[in-house]
């Protein structure tokens, strides 16, 4: 029987898509609906909004798709026809944001800011060469502080209006990968929410963020903020 039907007949006998796919092995199924497995369970599990990302230039047009995003499976389908990069939109309303790592310089920032606190280590996280991407959940009464989304050297915040590339995309030949791929997402640590966010009524102007899609991905290293 091919992995494809296992996995189907797995999700008919009640399993969960994270239990449906651990009851594979690991060489089965790589595909469901046209979309790399993983990128299915992220949109039809997790519930996350990801469209389509041109593969030329820095990203040209992608603010076009930007605002498509969904987790409609038969739009994703269709996109899946012609499209291997994909992204995941991020923000309030898409209720997802990132945390971006960028090399031992981000690691450091990042071991600086947590402490004793390894929670962030429990939910999805991705990576691109020396790049590490932490995924959480937006947490509830909340809005993105205004202003520079570096909150350390190598360490910056995708979210209202960004986006961040995923697993299986490639960019400048390099591979977005899965670092566990089963994880689920979590809210973020305290320490966490207390640099990036305020209470939504809380707030010292009326204007919302400005969108700067993949902002901190594309910032040189030396523009990083200590």
């Amino acid at each position: 029987m091919k992995s494809a039907e296992l996995f189907t007949k797995a999700l008919e006998r009640g399993l969960t898509t994270k239990e449906a796919f651990s009851s594979l092995a690991t060489y089965e199924l790589e595909y469901c609906a046209r979309l790399p497995l993983n990128l299915y369970r992220v949109s039809q599990e997790l519930g996350l909004p990801i469209f389509p990302v041109p593969r030329f230039g820095r990203f040209a047009g992608t603010s076009l798709f930007l605002h498509q995003a969904t987790n409609n499976l038969q739009q994703l389908e269709f996109w899946a026809r012609k499209q291997s990069n994909w992204g995941l939109a991020t923000g309030s309303a898409s209720g997802v944001f990132a945390l971006s790592v960028d090399g031992q310089a981000g690691q450091g920032s990042l071991l600086s800011h947590c402490g004793d606190d390894w929670s962030w280590l429990d939910t999805l996280r991705t990576a691109a060469g020396q790049k590490r991407f932490i995924l959480f959940r937006w947490p509830r009464g909340r809005r993105q502080r205004d202003g520079d989304l570096w909150i350390g050297k190598g360490l910056c915040v995708l979210g209202e209006g960004d986006w961040h590339l995923m697993p299986p995309s490639r960019h400048d030949g390099v591979e977005y990968v899965y670092l566990n791929p089963q994880m689920l997402l979590v809210p973020p640590a305290e320490w966490l929410i207390n640099l990036v966010f305020e209470p939504e009524g809380d707030s010292n102007s009326l204007q919302p963020p400005v969108a700067n899609s993949f902002h901190c991905a594309l910032v040189p290293d030396d523009a990083s903020r200590t």
